[in-house]
């Protein structure tokens, strides 16, 4: 084998190898509460409790031109 095929494939080796690593670590036991958890925010409301709604509807409209 020529330098350049050596060159390709340990190249080639090393992104296989990276691609791998980050596969287990993104889906390690101990990140699994990090990684779910923007799959469940998408199915919570957008509305504050009640509290907040007349805090934030004050300031959200007060700035607002008629």
């Amino acid at each position: 084998m020529s330098v350049s095929a050596w060159v390709f494939l340990g190249f080639t080796a090393l992104l296989f190898l990276t691609f791998v690593g980050l596969i287990l670590y993104y889906y390690a036991p101990k990140r699994k509460s990090r990684v779910e958890r923007p799959k469940y925010t998408v199915l919570d409301d957008d509305e504050p409790k009640n509290e907040e709604v007349s805090d934030a509807g004050k300031r959200r409209h007060s700035g607002r031109s008629s």
